[in-house]
């Protein structure tokens, strides 16, 4: 049979199935796919998603380069490789080791479907070729002049064979009769006939190894791929903390790698930056031993120490100013032109100069303190954070004043507004094992700290409307205290 293979004789068709190409191009495949998870693996943490369409990847390029490997080992370790021979006795079928035979009888044991593409362009034939069980075997051919011949040869089979028996050509039959020595040696020797397995046997014979190279793949996907993709991940968030060198840096870096690698050193950094930041703060400081500058110092430490950077600003305003002041101080002056006080001092205009107040206490510290050393925010914290509690109380102190434009009008024609007063009460909580606490008050005028500036709009009625001078009053009050906290903290 390896003769008749190597050199067909005369009459008998030696048609390759080989898919050497198709292994080639699969150990290309495989070396892509795996070529492809392990340059995403060099990147940041996968996600749900991406770790199972890795996985899919990976165990698709290792099916496939194992299923090439396999083909091209059996192929270059057997004799019979994959082919088909067809004489006038036979059609013979070699897979490796394993060879599928149908003698031609006296009927028609074959057929023939020619394929073509949508465009009717010829790509193939395929030749069936039915066993005495009924069952087909099925081989292709992709070229047209060697279906031509075969098919020629297969309608010419049964009239030679024929004439070799009516001409009693006992030598040509044997010649073409490949099986004749496996007939012998059966008959002189019976071996027992193997059953083919049927059922799960069956799948398991026909699909154990890709289930094997399945989990192989799986294996090396979860105790390879994945803890390198991990340490990468923790390597390139590292490098990226490290790069920024900002403690905002190092906290996303330990808030994203809880069991990362360089966890201590993170902490580490982030201390340096508080000690570091904490003598900047006591050079730039005028008085480093003041109360003041102590306690930013203890918040300094405190938030080192625990990872609670926030200082929570928390305002409490009370306006004891009277509904009906303007009537009161009708009353007792007998001014009848006072200016409206009420509406320059609700909620939403106080929380307007609170927040001022919050950005410019931000802007200050954070030219010698990062904002994300200590960070500033107006609300009430929980026991555990630094707390900043400014109380005032507004009140009216029962002064009058005018516009100096109006200084040469009568008292009576004059626009009269009601003197503002603003008492502050600050203190500082930093919840540290001494419970540090600072505090200071301040009382602020802030009719007497600028002269009242208005002008009455052309056209305007006989009766007054509200103008921003409370608001530019209230607006000074702020400032001054904003400015006074500052400069007990020892901040510019």
């Amino acid at each position: 049979m390896l003769a008749a293979l190597k050199n067909p004789p005369t009459a008998t068709f030696v048609v390759s199935e080989s898919r050497l190409k198709w292994a080639g191009a699969g150990l290309v495949t495989c070396a892509l796919g795996i070529w492809a998870v392990a340059a995403a693996a060099d990147n940041y943490k996968w996600t749900s998603d991406d770790l199972r369409g890795y996985l899919i990847l990976f165990i698709v390029a290792f099916v496939i380069g194992w299923i090439s490997m396999k083909y091209l080992f059996a192929w270059y370790r057997s004799d019979f490789k994959a082919q088909f021979l067809v004489n006038p006795l036979y059609f013979l079928r070699f897979r490796f080791n394993h060879i599928d035979a149908i003698p031609f009888t006296g009927q028609k044991v074959w057929r023939i479907e020619h394929l073509r593409d949508s465009k009717g362009a010829y790509t193939g034939t395929k030749f069936y070729f039915r066993t005495e069980l009924g069952q087909e075997i099925r081989v292709k051919t992709t070229s047209i002049r060697t279906a031509n011949d075969l098919i020629d040869a297969l309608n010419q089979f049964p009239e030679y064979i024929s004439s070799l028996v009516q001409t009693q050509d006992r030598q040509t039959l044997y010649f073409y009769d490949l099986l004749y020595e496996w007939r012998v040696q059966n008959e002189q020797r019976p071996k027992n006939q193997r059953t083919k397995p049927t059922g799960a046997a069956f799948v398991f014979q026909k699909l154990g190894p890709s289930l094997l190279a399945v989990l192989v793949a799986a294996g090396i996907f979860f105790f390879a791929a994945l803890p390198y993709n991990d340490y990468r991940d923790d390597e390139m968030r590292w490098q990226t903390a490290k790069s920024s060198r900002t403690a905002s840096g190092y906290r996303l870096y330990s808030a994203s790698r809880p069991d990362g690698r360089h966890l201590y050193e993170a902490h580490e950094e982030i201390g340096k930056l508080y000690e570091r930041a904490a003598a900047t703060y006591r050079t730039a400081s005028a008085d480093s031993s003041s109360a003041g500058v102590e306690v930013v110092i203890k918040m300094l430490e405190y938030a080192k120490s625990t990872g609670n950077y926030k200082v929570f600003v928390n305002f409490q305003g009370d306006n004891q100013i009277p509904a009906d002041i303007e009537e009161q101080l009708q009353r007792s002056t007998g001014m009848p032109r006072l200016v409206s006080i009420l509406p320059s001092f609700t909620p939403s205009m106080n929380q307007a100069r609170e927040t001022r107040i919050l950005q410019k206490i931000s802007e200050s510290f954070g030219k010698v303190i990062p904002g994300d050393i200590l960070q500033f925010s107006i609300g009430q914290g929980s026991p555990q954070d630094m707390n900043f509690t400014v109380a005032y109380v507004i009140e009216a102190s029962g002064d009058l004043y005018y516009p100096v434009s109006q200084e040469h009008f009568p008292e009576r024609n004059r626009d009269w507004y009601t003197g503002i007063g603003f008492d502050w009460d600050f203190r500082v909580n930093v919840p540290d094992e001494e419970g540090s606490n600072f505090q200071f008050s301040l009382k602020s005028e802030p009719a007497q700290l600028f002269n009242v500036g208005y002008t009455r709009s052309a056209g305007e009625s006989g009766g007054l409307v509200p103008t921003a001078v409370y608001g530019a009053m209230a607006d000074s009050a702020f400032e001054n205290f904003g400015s006074k906290l500052l400069t007990q903290l020892a901040v510019k």
